[in-house]
């Protein structure tokens, strides 16, 4: 309202509604359905995202896709991946990212069934949230797994201070998911095992990694869609997640989809642009 006081064009970027969210908000009385119209253009991440704002009026709809693919990777975490790689003696590494506390008992589960198939697996188990450090580091002792913390055995520049012998190693940073990432030779993404739904899978497709997620995919419908289609991330149920983990078959090269999903920036400034000479 402030913008169009002032008369100041106001642009919605890398703009998405989901169904669930869209379909909640008929039965408020103030929400994102009374704001939107008020925007000079929304630009959103695929013509699957434009249609609610089409039913919402709006006439100024550029589809540009999600501009998250070109955030830049921090090389230096991902060096300090190939170095820690290179002394694990070939362990297959299954990460867990942004893991939020209701689902710590499904994925203890499912880390002991693979355990019990493939002992020699590193898993790397990194809580969505920092008050979830602790919790999930008692809980993971508490299974009879063996548990290191990255911040007691890792440095400053993320070179470990011995080898590391654990079956589980958490997460208990913030800032270096990339590093985790790129550790995995495959991701299985939280929060969608629960009602709440899934986090960016966007992160471990850029580094073309094997992804899993689970049922409750409403938050990430773009990409999420597309990605299963193109059969780089797999979606599994509760029941089916232990036997997913490090099975690597059926995957597609993330190489065609990422290209695919390149150009969101210049697509979003001309975009933006374009609306301004109308």
């Amino acid at each position: 309202m402030s913008a169009r006081a002032a008369n100041i064009p106001l642009f919605l970027c890398n703009g998405q509604y989901p169904n669930k969210s869209y379909e909640r908000d008929k039965h408020r009385v103030l929400s994102s359905r009374d704001i939107v119209p008020g925007f000079a253009g929304v630009l959103v991440k695929s013509n699957r995202m434009a249609e609610p704002f089409r039913d919402l009026g709006l006439d100024k709809i550029a589809i540009t896709g999600e501009m998250r693919f070109e955030q830049p990777i921090n090389q230096s975490h991902i060096d300090a991946a190939v170095r820690v790689r290179s002394q694990l003696s070939g362990r297959p590494v299954l990460t867990f990212a942004s893991a939020v506390k209701d689902e710590d008992a499904l994925f203890i589960a499912a880390i002991q069934s693979l355990k019990s198939r493939m002992p020699e697996a590193l898993i790397i188990y990194v809580p969505r949230k920092p008050e979830h450090f602790d919790r999930a580091a008692d809980i993971i002792q508490a299974s009879g797994l063996s548990v290191a913390r990255r911040s007691a055995i890792f440095d400053s520049a993320l070179k470990p201070h011995h080898a590391l012998h654990c079956e589980v190693l958490l997460g208990d940073s913030l800032g270096e998911m990339h590093f985790y990432l790129a550790l995995a030779d495959q991701i299985v993404v939280g929060g969608g095992f629960v009602p709440q739904g899934s986090h960016n899978i966007i992160e471990p497709l850029s580094q073309g990694k094997p992804t899993l997620v689970g049922p409750n995919t409403w938050t990430i419908d773009f990409p999420a869609i597309e990605a299963i289609e193109a059969g780089v991330v797999r979606q599994v149920s509760a029941n089916e997640l232990a036997d997913a983990l490090l099975d690597l078959s059926g995957y597609a090269s993330a190489d065609a989809f990422l290209s695919s999903m390149g150009g969101s920036v210049a697509k979003t400034l001309d975009a933006v642009s374009d609306f301004l000479e109308q």
